[in-house]
């Protein structure tokens, strides 16, 4: 990637010529966590769930507002500005603190690592005067302290990624809207990465899909109606 320098673990912004310049602002870091999260949920390529990983923490360490939550426009080691801003609306594109959110729940629930909740909590305590008096203005991280407060959902595939059982099960999944709801893939290389329950299998076997709420896993199913009827239960 030629915009990420992977020995630094810095985003630049600007391309040209052969020439990468200009260190990110945390848009960029927020923005691109989401899409590599979107990408692993996708194609459940590893590379893009740890470069999503490295990338929160790098945020974290340049932009994060440690004495009062949500993360600065420009990072800490930026000499450049006077004053260091925090967003904290939503306009035409989410504030980077928005889409933060959002992507350290998810970080959360694909990996069982709570420090990432636990800064999404102190997130939102950080913005909670606008979320309570001027909910608009944050329309987006409405959108992730829904995903916050609902039953917490994960749907863990284990077996053969490029067989066509596990394409039948992923399309019940893809043609649903799952709000609160992670996808992830129970693989042994993955295991650094994840958290995955014991009862969930892994490894080669036939394409499975479990279905967890919140901490508490069913028994893995092997045909697509079987998992639409849980998925289509999954708040009742």
């Amino acid at each position: 990637m030629t915009l990420y320098d992977r020995k630094s673990g810095h985003l630049l912004r600007r391309y040209r010529d052969g020439s990468a310049a200009i260190a990110g602002k945390v848009d960029d870091y927020a923005f691109f966590v989401q899409a590599l999260l979107d990408l692993y949920e996708a194609s459940f390529e590893p590379v893009y769930l740890q470069a999503a990983l490295e990338l929160a923490e790098k945020q974290d360490a340049l932009f994060s507002d440690d004495l009062h939550g949500g993360y600065f426009n420009s990072a800490s080691d930026d000499y450049t500005v006077p004053v260091r801003q925090k967003e904290s609306y939503d306009g035409v594109e989410p504030s980077a603190n928005s889409v933060t959110a959002l992507n350290l729940l998810r970080l959360g629930e694909l990996t069982g690592r709570e420090e990432f909740s636990t800064q999404a909590e102190v997130l939102f305590s950080a913005f909670g005067t606008t979320l309570a008096s001027q909910s608009p203005a944050l329309p987006q991280m409405l959108v992730a302290l829904n995903f916050a407060r609902k039953r917490r959902i994960r749907v863990l595939f284990s077996g053969e990624l490029r067989s066509q059982e596990m394409a039948r099960l992923r399309a019940v999944v893809d043609e649903r809207y799952l709000p609160g709801t992670v996808v992830m893939h129970a693989s042994a290389e993955l295991a650094r990465l994840q958290h995955v329950p014991e009862t969930v299998p892994h490894g080669d076997l036939v394409p499975q899909a479990s279905v967890c709420v919140e901490h508490t896993c069913l028994l893995p199913v092997g045909e697509p109606k079987q998992l639409a009827e849980l998925l289509d239960q999954r708040d009742q």
